[in-house]
């Protein structure tokens, strides 16, 4: 909530016609992909599928490879995965460019192929696209991209109960990146599966400190929940991020 708050900010910003139209990083874009990035990591999917319908919104880049991309999950995340097909095949079609853009198809046609039981298709997909992000633009700030691409290399390999490898994939990235949340969450569940409930504990424990005023409602919270319940370990009771008046 509050990231999309600070996202609405930027795009309060008053406006140069010739200089800050809402494209790149100006503050409007740079609003705009912060609208979108704080959807995808909430998990809003209502909220993208408005914007997207909606012809003046501005809760969307206007780029249109990050429509198709946030659309596709959103429709991913309601379970048509028809329309996902649909949304895919349009950029599949449109030819994006770039390394940014690849990683975004690469992406949701290969959730996409995960949740289609094909596996093995979908984790290719998915490595490729963790692998070019590491090697091309993993360091940037404001990010380039809505949420590191081993976060979603974690997700289909635990769709394909691939649970060790899962367990290695977060441990490595969570080495460079011990504060991700996201990541964390994974890794109680990861390890939770595995039996490994000591460990599940520990990073628990950390994930607490990390998400100490998460969102309540945030459907990772809720996943974790639900592994927590089921292996006996202890559920997480955030408390909601006020801003200083």
């Amino acid at each position: 909530d509050e990231g999309m708050r600070l996202a609405q900010e930027l795009l309060d910003v008053p406006r140069d016609p010739k200089g800050n139209s809402g494209s790149g990083f100006s503050p409007a874009g740079t609003g705009r992909f912060g609208r979108m990035r704080m959807a995808v990591r909430g998990e809003r999917w209502d909220f993208i599928l408005a914007a997207a319908a909606s012809e003046g919104s501005e809760d969307l880049p206007s780029s249109a490879s990050w429509r198709f991309y946030a659309q596709a999950l959103a429709r991913m995340g309601k379970g048509d995965l028809e329309a996902a097909r649909k949304l895919v095949a349009e950029f599949e079609a449109s030819k994006p460019s770039g390394d940014v853009n690849k990683c975004a198809l690469l992406e949701v046609s290969g959730r996409l192929a995960v949740l289609e039981g094909r596996f093995e298709e979908g984790l290719e997909k998915l490595k490729e696209a963790a692998k070019i992000e590491k090697d091309k633009f993993r360091v940037n700030d404001p990010p380039r991209y809505p949420r590191p691409l081993y976060e979603s290399l974690a997700w289909g390999l635990m769709q394909a109960e691939k649970w060790s490898e899962a367990e290695a994939l977060l441990a490595a990235e969570l080495a460079e990146e011990p504060e991700n949340g996201f990541a964390l969450a994974q890794r109680v569940e990861v390890l939770a599966h595995l039996g490994r409930k000591d460990e599940a504990a520990a990073v628990l424990e950390v994930l607490g400190r990390v998400w100490k005023h998460a969102d309540p409602t945030l459907p990772a919270l809720t996943r974790l929940g639900s592994a927590c319940a089921d292996s006996g370990l202890r559920t997480l009771q955030p408390v909601r991020f006020a801003a200083d008046a």
